[in-house]
Order: C-alpha cells, then structure tokens, then sequence
C-alpha cells in the first residue's frame, strides 16, 4: 500500500455539541463548502426535516491535503464555509477541535473530549459572532426577495437538482 496524503472526516450531526444530544426540526438554510479534495456526503438538503426518530447524522464531510496540516487546514476552511441553519449542529466543535493544539499534533486518545472540557462548553458570542450572524440573516433576506420575484422561473421538484442529486437513492 503507498501512502499518499492525509484524509479528515467530520460527521456533521444535529445535535447540541455541549450536551451531545439531538437536534431535531427542519433545515431552514443549507450550504456545503465547494472546492478541490473535498467530498460531501449528505441525505439532506435545504427544507429537510431531522427527525427525532433516527440517527440525528446529516452528513459526512472530507477533506484530503498532502500532510497532515493542509488536510486540517482545508477541512477547518469547509466548516468555515458550510452553512446549517434551523437546527443546532456540531459544526463549530469540530472547528474546536481542529484549532486545538493536541489534536493539531497528533496526540489524541478516546479520552480526547474529557481531557480538553472546552471544547464542550457553551459558547459565548462575540462581536465577530454578531457580525456573521447579521450577514447571515442579510444574505437570507436577499435570497427570500430574489425567491420571491423570480416566482415560477426557478425550477422546482427533482428538475433543480443535479444528476448526481437525482442519482441518489435515499434522502431525508
């Protein structure tokens, strides 16, 4: 076998990531990153529900670089730019993590989230919090106004989805 490159994975789920507990309801804005040595694995889409009933998974994000730092450094860039409104999901754990000096090392155990508390703990928004979270609902307002006056003209139903898309068997 010839080793070539580092692969991370973060699986995206509904959930609350203080607590670890689910986070049910619908998926009101959904954006996934784009760009080279990334894959997207996801049985959702925008307007899906998350159910209570089944696993609160979402998707499966995967970021490759040739070392280690570059895979690390191109999947914290994918969560920078993914976009999950609607329900809580562990996006910014993972962006934890990846900023965490032992992990970014390699020293890692099973034990990883006891021995580092904070990566659990709630968290408390800033100004740089405020200041996406005003983009965020700006942007979503311009989409609504757009939505809104090209009425008919956007495609609706399994014709606004890529072959790939329609491709797939099961989707939420």
């Amino acid at each position: 076998v010839e080793l070539r490159g580092h692969a991370i994975e973060c699986r995206i789920y509904a959930e609350d990531s203080t607590r670890f507990l689910p986070s049910p309801g619908p998926l009101t804005v959904l954006r996934w990153p784009e760009g080279p040595n990334l894959r997207i694995d996801a049985a959702v889409r925008e307007g899906s529900e998350v159910s209570s009933h089944y696993d609160p998974m979402i998707a499966k994000l995967c970021a490759w670089g040739r070392t280690r730092g570059e895979a690390i450094e191109r999947m914290r860039r994918a969560l920078e730019d993914t976009v999950v409104l609607g329900i809580e999901c562990n996006v910014g754990f993972h962006l934890r993590v990846l900023a965490e000096p032992d992990f970014r090392a390699g020293h890692f155990t099973t034990r990883y989230i006891e021995e580092h508390p904070g990566l659990v703990a709630p968290h408390e928004h800033g100004e740089d919090d405020s200041r996406a979270i005003a983009a965020a609902a700006a942007a979503l307002a311009l989409r609504s106004r757009s939505s809104a006056s090209a009425g008919a003209s956007a495609p609706a139903g399994p014709a606004a989805f890529s072959e790939w898309q329609r491709s797939v068997r099961w989707r939420g």
